[in-house]
């Protein structure tokens, strides 16, 4: 299987991962919310979000996959140590609260195994040494942390917009 077909399908497994929350939405923790905010405390509006945030996880993935560039391959790398570093924090998360949180079955047996086999298969072509590593890493975590407030407020707006009276 090349590179961008393994990036598709990683693609759909974080649809699933999305949907996997959003079924379990009431079991997220009131501790999530202190983090993220209150008013972002809306199955309506954690829907909208996640609901963005696939969308523009395969708009991204099937660019890449129909008109490859530098760019486009360095946000692969970017998306795919984000989907992975959200995934490690669904199963700390379980570990931290002692029980199975949203997310956690398809980051444990779908999200970290075909992130991991992704980042060793295609090491070769991406040449990482340990400061690229370091910088992929925390540039990861940024996109992954405002992705995820971004998408909310987009989803909290979105929610306003079509629930006026």
């Amino acid at each position: 299987m090349n590179e961008k077909t393994y990036v598709l399908i990683l693609a759909l497994i974080f649809v699933l991962h999305n949907i996997e929350e959003y079924a379990s939405y009431d079991q997220i923790p009131s501790a999530y919310f202190k983090l993220i905010g209150n008013k972002f405390k809306n199955s309506r509006t954690f829907l909208y979000a996640i609901a963005i945030l696939s969308i523009v996880v395969i708009f991204i993935t099937l660019l890449n996959y129909f008109f490859s560039n530098k760019i486009l391959e360095t946000s692969i790398i970017i998306l795919v140590f984000s989907i992975l570093i959200n995934a490690l924090q669904h199963v700390i998360g379980s570990i931290w609260y002692r029980r199975f949180l949203p997310g956690t079955f398809t980051g444990i047996f779908f999200i970290i195994p075909f992130s991991i086999v992704y980042l060793i298969k295609f090491d070769a072509n991406m040449k990482m040494d340990f400061y690229n590593l370091l910088l992929y890493i925390s540039l990861s975590i940024i996109v992954m942390f405002l992705s995820i407030y971004f998408s909310l407020r987009l989803g909290y707006f979105l929610m306003k917009l079509t629930h006026k009276k």
